[in-house]
């Protein structure tokens, strides 16, 4: 099977999946033959469990043998890390109560509360929750009590510099849970969060009180994500489906997401994220319903991007991608990027007391090769500041 198969195949998903029976079979999707590069892109898009055959009975078509182990695994996967991880979440709600502190859950864990019906469809990682920062001692005090251990993201003064949201990740027995303070660092935009909070509404999951985000501060938090990571072709196809299915469910005005997101200053992100589900007919749009503020090679390059990433692997388009680094800092001075890898050279100790990261490598393996990284990041413009004045 050629790759423009796949990737007409992950298209159709986006276009007719749903949150609660997943996605109807078609022609399309039982006639694929996998390679393991194609296994491979179907795995990076996160829309595995969406050929999980659910309506199968109410089907004529039948899927291939290699189709119904990837599906029946990634699926049934899907059930047992995200019910350890909503249990978490539950019991991490529930002693945040009793101290009075707030706890938002983000992207993910929001979707498969209030969006998809199933939770074998939806992939997650971990739990991302945004607290207020006068909260945050009290909740590491919280989460420590509950036994997870924590992991800085970033040395102190380090965050504080670059305005990082997420400063800490917790673990315990392979769950992981991402803190937020903010929903986005200030980059060319700030996603206000005194605002966000003054919208925040308080509701129930399973008898323990959690809150939830105003839902067009969500999307637009969603759109935002996405796009942070589509431009590097770091995202995964499911996030465009999210988006889909939340403003579907929520019948969402295009013109209130658009007004909010000039609001805060990324109505450019949100457009695009919003023309590349028009275009490809993933959320069809009329003309009347959405004014592209987007030019002509903008619109070239977003659907060259997007058919791309459905189309080749990660490994493919990392050549294509503009190398960044995990911390990204183009918004300090040069000064500031200097003092910022000072920071990264000399830790505080704490930095070091976190256990184990997100991949399972010791913090002190990980700190080394983002310390090398960073450092090439910085040092190598100005070597080739360098270089041209010895040519000239």
């Amino acid at each position: 099977m050629a790759s423009t198969e796949m990737k007409d195949v992950l298209l159709d998903i986006l276009k007719r999946a749903n949150g609660t029976t997943g996605y109807q079979l078609s022609e399309l999707a039982a006639n694929v033959v996998f390679n393991e590069r194609e296994r491979e892109l179907l795995l990076e898009s996160h829309l595995s469990a969406f050929l999980f055959p659910i309506s199968q009975q109410e089907n004529n078509v039948k899927i291939s043998e290699a189709i119904q182990k990837i599906a029946y695994k990634c699926y049934y996967e899907n059930i047992g890390v995200n019910t350890l991880l909503l249990n978490a979440l539950k019991e991490i709600a529930q002693a945040c109560h009793v101290y009075n502190v707030r706890i938002v859950p983000l992207k993910g864990a929001d979707l498969l509360l209030n969006v998809y019906e199933n939770i074998g469809l939806r992939q997650l990682s971990d739990l991302d929750v945004l607290i207020e920062k006068s909260d945050l001692e009290i909740f590491r005090k919280v989460m420590h009590e509950l036994g997870f251990v924590e992991t800085p993201m970033l040395p102190r003064k380090a965050a504080v510099l670059v305005d990082h949201p997420s400063p800490y990740l917790y673990t315990r027995k392979g769950l992981n849970v991402d803190i937020h303070l903010k929903l986005n660092k200030k980059k060319q935009f700030d996603l206000n969060v005194e605002d966000i909070w003054n919208r925040v509404t308080q509701t129930n999951f399973e008898n323990v009180v959690i809150w939830r985000l105003e839902k067009i501060d969500f999307l637009v938090h969603l759109c935002v994500h996405l796009h942070k990571h589509f431009i590097v072709f770091n995202h995964k196809s499911i996030h465009f489906l999210d988006i889909k299915l939340f403003i579907e469910k929520n019948e969402i005005q295009l013109e209130d997401l658009l007004s909010r997101a000039q609001e805060y200053g990324c109505a450019n992100q949100v457009e695009q994220i919003i023309y590349l589900l028009n275009f490809f007919g993933i959320l069809p749009f009329s003309d009347k319903e959405v004014s592209y503020n987007i030019s002509k090679l903008e619109k070239q390059q977003l659907e060259r991007n997007f058919l791309m990433s459905l189309a080749e692997s990660k490994l493919e388009l990392s050549k294509h991608a503009h190398s960044e680094s995990y911390f990204r800092i183009p918004q300090l001075s040069k000064k500031l990027q200097l003092q910022y890898l000072m920071y990264f050279l000399f830790p505080e100790r704490e930095f070091f007391r976190g256990g184990n990261a997100r991949n399972g490598a010791p913090i002190f393996v990980l700190y080394i090769f983002r310390l090398l990284r960073l450092s090439g990041n910085i040092l190598k413009a100005r070597f080739s500041y360098f270089k041209k004045l010895f040519v000239k």
